[in-house]
């Protein structure tokens, strides 16, 4: 997850880490919030929450086994 506007780490680099994971056959995801900087706190209260929902649902998935719901 990445703010599209972010000027402290660049989305191209969330990009190459995501292609690179992605060519070694890891399941992987990779989410932009355009117009978002750096700090999650700072962003829309929308993307705020989708933000969290996306963290909350990856450690029901990879730590309680719950599948995601659209799976």
């Amino acid at each position: 997850m990445h703010g599209g506007s972010d000027t402290t780490v660049l989305p191209l680099e969330s990009h190459i880490a995501f292609e690179s994971l992605r060519r070694l056959g890891k399941e992987v995801e990779y989410i932009e919030y355009g117009g978002e900087e750096h700090v999650p706190s700072q962003w829309s209260y929308p993307n705020q929450v989708d933000y969290c929902e996306r963290i909350i649902s990856w450690f029901d998935k990879n730590l309680k086994g719950i599948p995601h719901p659209t799976e």
